[in-house]
């Protein structure tokens, strides 16, 4: 995803999540990329991060799995 792209779903992400669309955000969130996603949930702060992804658990559970496995992966200290 380019960051001006990232930047305008990262930005509606917060407004969906404020306004409590939680349809809407589920259908946003799964029209994106697992990497994607992690990269949203780690741009957000916590409880909206938190938020976003219990959103999208029942609903698209694969694709909140593969996210938090590559944020994970992502932000794990190496050895």
């Amino acid at each position: 995803m380019s960051l001006p792209n990232a930047r305008v779903i990262l930005s509606s992400v917060q407004r969906l999540l404020r306004m409590g669309a939680t349809a809407n955000l589920v259908n946003l969130l799964a029209k994106q990329r697992p990497v994607d996603v992690a990269n949203l949930l780690k741009r957000l702060p916590e409880r909206q991060a938190r938020a976003a992804f219990d959103s999208l658990l029942p609903a698209h559970t694969d694709l909140a799995v593969d996210a938090i496995s590559t944020f994970i992966v992502k932000t794990a200290p190496a050895d």
